[in-house]
């Protein structure tokens, strides 16, 4: 989810989360984690955050950018 939003990919970052909701409790009788119900809250009401972490990866890998769509740069959160 991180990586889509990072990569202008809201949508499916949203997607994402809902997929992860349906199939959690189907297949493994588990829910989302809280974590990761903030994430899908960030990116629903556009204030997205991203990990120190994936922030490092983004910096050490400029080939995250091919994943961005055409025009657009991976961004760090709604501020950037």
């Amino acid at each position: 989810m991180r990586l889509y939003t990072v990569t202008g990919r809201r949508s499916a970052a949203l997607r994402q989360y809902r997929k992860c909701r349906d199939v959690l409790p189907r297949e493994l009788n588990l829910q989302p984690e809280e974590e990761t119900d903030r994430l899908y809250r960030s990116i629903k009401s556009g204030g997205a955050f991203v990990t120190e972490q994936v922030q490092e990866t983004l910096r050490n890998k400029p080939e995250i950018e091919a994943y961005a769509p055409a025009g657009k740069k991976a961004t760090f959160g709604k501020d950037q």
